[in-house]
Formats: C-alpha cells, structure tokens, sequence
C-alpha cells in the first residue's frame, strides 16, 4: 500500500483524496454532539495489513472530536478487555483477521462492551468478514464530504489515549494531548532533520506511541508513506527499492531481519535510508554492519 498526504492527505489509493476520505469518517463517526472530548474515545483493533486505515483514523478521530485509543494486538484478551472498559470506548474498530481475539475480549466485559462495533474488511481483497454494526468502507461513504471537523478548544485536550503492555500489572493508560503531540512530532522531525517530501516506510507499528507520532510527521513533511503487510526482508528491501524510501523507524530486531536476508530478497540500495531507532543501544558492530548495506542510523 502506498499513499501520499500533504496537508490535507492525498490519496493514491482512491480517486478521491484522503482530506475528504478523513472528512467523511469524522462526519459519520456515530457519537452524539454535545459529548466530552474525554468520553469520547474511539479504540481501533487493528494491524500491518490496515496500515493505510490506522493512519487514516489518526486524523478522522481527532477531527470527529474524539479521542483515538489504539490497542497492540499482541496482547490477549483479557488485557485488551481491560482497555476497553478502562478507556469507556464508545466506537470499536476491528480487523477482520482479529475479529475472534475480539469477540473474546468483548465475552470478558460481560456486556459493558462499546456502542458501536465496526467490522475494517481487507482493502485490496476484501473477505466479506463481517463484525458488529458497521462495515469501516460503508461508515466512511455515508460520511459528509463537506465536514470541516470539529475544532480543538483547547491545546491540553486528549488527541490519543495509550497503554502500556500490561507485562507486570494490569495495562496503565498514557493521555496524549493535541499539545504533547504536536511538540512530540516537531521535535522529532527537526532532530532527525526530516526534510521535505520524505518516503517513509511503516515497519513500526502505529500503536507504538502512534508511531512515535510520525503518523502526523510524516504529513507535516508532505511525505510519502509506504504501508507494509509484514516486516520480511524481501518486503522491506522490495519497498525501498521500489519507492525509493528515504526514512524508516524500527526496533534494531529489523536490523537483524535485513542482515539474514538470503541473496534473492535482497535488493541494492542506492541512495541512504535514514534510519531512527529506540531503545536498548545496538552494539556497535550491528550499526557497522547495517550501515555497510546503505542505511544510515539515528538512535
């Protein structure tokens, strides 16, 4: 999956753009008026293969005045149970491919479960998999494409609503507001010295700190995202090649995937492929290695 935001969005996926395509999920967000920013949270299930959907959401929720909560699919479904009744979410997004850890975590909550459920179908090959209510593709074309999206009043208002993993108590929530957010993705791209126009290729997951914020970065650079169904090295090498991707983030376990890629996966960079990772320091002999095959590392 490819696409291309400016401000607002454009789309190569669809005739028409992604500024009207977030306008008119944000327009048929089903949430009465008149309700809190802090009730109303929209929790979004969903992994790799909606990429495209993941970031069309981190603008829709906000401009539909809502708060996004996106959930790691890694967890089981009594932690995601946990999130759901924590958060209060009135909206659930599902991925058709978690449609079952869903309908489990939803049994746990012993019908306190979201309002509205919505069923997010695979877009290039769609399955006919249904869930809930909603199917995410007809939510979006019931939308108003005229919809200006709701205004923030004020900078300390929620935009996003995370957890932690849950690995040694219960998931704890972590409130981005439009402020923390905003200062989070200018930070980055001037220290990573994101010029204009960037390719950048989605191997972090987007539930990860949305993305380390990159999923509104990347549209204030008037990039190029480029969504990847799985993190292999056939597909990652495929990509940069193919689209000639400029940025990426990743956890260094991706170094090691590109490194043991066999000869017929891989593909010849040629220009550097800025890299930003977190955590743990890699050892420097992994960043020598790396940085022999064209990549350029930020940690």
């Amino acid at each position: 999956m490819l696409f291309m935001p400016t401000v607002p969005l454009l789309s190569m996926r669809a005739p028409a753009s992604h500024g009207v395509k977030h306008m008119n999920v944000a327009a048929a967000s089903p949430i009465p008026s008149g309700t809190s920013t802090l009730e109303k949270t929209m929790s979004c299930l969903c992994w790799l293969q909606t990429f495209l959907l993941y970031h069309e959401m981190h603008f829709a929720v906000p401009m539909a005045g809502a708060v996004l909560n996106a959930i790691n699919t890694r967890l089981d479904a009594k932690s995601i149970a946990t999130i759901l009744s924590h958060s209060g979410a009135k909206l659930f997004f599902v991925d058709y491919q978690y449609v079952e850890l869903a309908s489990e975590a939803l049994r746990l909550l012993n019908g306190a479960a979201p309002s509205i459920i919505a069923c997010i179908d695979d877009t290039d090959t769609p399955t006919g998999v249904r869930f809930g209510q909603l199917e995410y593709e007809q939510l979006a074309q019931s939308g108003n494409p005229g919809y200006t999206g709701e205004l923030v009043q004020d900078e300390w208002d929620p935009i996003a609503l995370n957890y932690t993993s849950g690995t040694t108590s219960a998931p704890k929530g972590v409130v981005y507001s439009h402020r923390g957010a905003y200062l989070s993705t200018l930070s980055l791209i001037l220290g990573w010295e994101m010029g204009n126009a960037p390719v950048y290729l989605w191997s972090l997951p987007m539930y990860h700190c949305n993305g380390w914020t990159f999923t509104w970065g990347v549209a204030a650079r008037g990039g190029t995202n480029v969504c990847l169904r799985s993190t292999t090295a056939k597909d990652v090498y495929h990509n940069i090649a193919e689209h000639s991707v400029t940025h990426m983030c990743c956890a260094p376990i991706v170094f090691n995937i590109l490194l043991e890629a066999k000869p017929h996966e891989r593909r010849e960079i040629t220009s550097p492929v800025e890299i930003l990772t977190g955590g743990a320091p890699p050892p420097p002999s992994l960043l020598q290695n790396i940085e022999r095959l064209g990549f350029h590392v930020t940690h």
